[in-house]
This record gives structure tokens, sequence and C-alpha cells, in this order.
């Protein structure tokens, strides 16, 4: 149930804006470049995540479309408060900044995007949601969802959930 309510989230706040292809005509990601901004601290190798999970869902989406190479900047990653979670609500975040480059490494398209997982729960389900798994389990999901958020910001397809990563 989480992961359903975790997709439709992530479908409402990425369609309050039009796709890239709306600006730039078809596309096809052939090649992902991720980067982590010195002062983002995570849990785990953050950016190899990123990396293999966009690779799943960006690349070859589109094989008709003009070849382009994204470029993914991780620039903030933020978890759950797990100390203040019983008072205050809170989730884990994370944030990036997405280029989509040409053949001739000219911009095609530029976009925030970001993610979450373990909703803004408050109370003991808060403390309970946030205790419950470790940061390295979480940088997985911020992972697949921010993966899952650029491929919804750039096509409108969502993801569908991979076996034993849950999304939320």
């Amino acid at each position: 149930m989480l992961r359903v309510f975790a997709i439709l989230l992530m479908l409402i706040a990425a369609g309050c804006s039009g796709t890239v292809l709306d600006q730039t005509g078809p596309l096809n990601i052939t090649a992902i470049t991720v980067s982590k901004s010195p002062d983002v601290v995570a849990a785990s190798n953050i950016r190899a995540k990123v990396k293999r999970e966009a690779n799943d869902l960006l690349l070859n989406v589109n094989p008709g479309g003009t070849p382009v190479r994204a470029v993914i900047d991780v620039d903030q990653v933020q978890y759950k408060n797990r100390g203040l979670a019983l008072v205050v609500p809170s989730q884990n975040n994370i944030e990036a900044t997405v280029q989509l480059r040409d053949r001739d490494n000219r911009t095609v398209s530029e976009f925030r995007v970001s993610a979450q997982t373990d909703l803004r729960y408050p109370g003991v389900i808060g403390v309970v949601t946030s205790t419950n798994r470790p940061l390295a389990d979480i940088d997985t999901a911020l992972a697949r969802n921010l993966a899952g958020a650029t491929l919804y910001r750039i096509y409108k397809r969502a993801p569908m959930p991979a076996p034993g990563v849950p999304l939320f």
C-alpha cells in the first residue's frame, strides 16, 4: 500500500510541470554521468546507487529519439531526524540537477528533480519508520525514487517498483 501511495505522490509532484519532451522533441538517453556535490554526506555511496538506478530506468527508453547524455548532480541528501520523529514529522529527501546534453555537449534541457522516502509520519509511527531501516537501504530507495522521478519528468512514464526495493 505504501508503494502505491509513494508512486502516486511522486506522480502528483512531478505532474505539476510538463515533460522535457514537450520542449525538446523525442530524446533517447544513451549515457549517464552522476556526480555528487562535495558537501553532500550520505550513509553509503549514493553516487553509485543513483548511477545504477538511473542506468536501469533511463537508458535507451526511446531508441528513435535524438541521442543525449544525462548529467545528474546530486546536491542534497537529507535523512529523517530519528531523534525528533516522535514530535516533528519528516522524511528522507534527495535532490539533484539534471542536464540533458547533445553530442556537441550543449545543454538541451536542465531541470531540478527531487524524491522522498519514508513519508512524513509523526508520532510513534514516525519513530518506527525512521529507526526500522538501515541508512544504506534508505539510500537505495532514494536513488531509485530519484531515477523514477527523472524518468517521469522526461517521459511522463511511471517506474515499476523493483522487487526487493521498496518505493517508500
